[in-house]
């Protein structure tokens, strides 16, 4: 909010933060969840690579962390959707752009019910839940290292693969 004290100028009143003030209808439908990967196609992705243009050490531990949760979650056969959206969340921090992670905080009833099915689906095959693990292995070391079109490739191959596991590369009629 802005505001003008006379005498003393305009100023910026910091009323909340961004993630407060965004908010998304709840899911309702599959299209819902559809459309969620699909803006989280366009913010995710860039966010890897501004992370790994912005990265500094305290960013780097919580991707860190979040990322030994989910090792130890698929070491145990799990999948833990808390931890997976602290990777993604971190991600987001580490961009170093409160814009990226207020849409995470505002989304995260969404993805949370897309990580939900996702990981459902994950359960049955060992190797689908070592094969999600790997991707985020590779997206950290490719912040990391600072390779940051690397990292944007691997984030949008990751969400991908993602959608296109759990709606088995279909398309679902968004008209509505």
């Amino acid at each position: 909010m802005v505001y003008a004290r006379q005498g003393a100028g305009t100023f910026v009143s910091a009323h909340g933060s961004p993630a407060t003030q965004l908010a998304y209808s709840p899911v309702k439908t599959l299209a819902d969840i559809q459309r969620c990967y699909d803006f989280r196609l366009t913010i995710e992705p860039a966010a890897a690579y501004f992370a790994a243009k912005r990265r500094d050490g305290s960013a780097l531990e919580k991707i860190a962390t979040a990322l030994a949760d989910l090792r130890e979650a698929t070491n145990h056969l799990l999948h833990r959707t808390d931890a997976d959206f602290l990777f993604h969340r971190a991600v987001t921090e580490a961009a170093n752009n409160h814009y990226y992670t207020a849409s995470m905080d505002a989304l995260k009833p969404h993805i949370a019910v897309g990580m939900h099915l996702h990981g459902l689906s994950l359960l049955a095959p060992r190797q689908g839940l070592q094969k999600v693990f790997q991707e985020h292995e590779e997206i950290y070391k490719a912040i990391a290292e600072g390779r940051a079109d690397d990292a944007l490739d691997l984030m949008r191959a990751h969400l991908e693969g993602s959608r296109d596991h759990l709606f088995e590369g279909r398309a679902l009629d968004l008209s509505f």
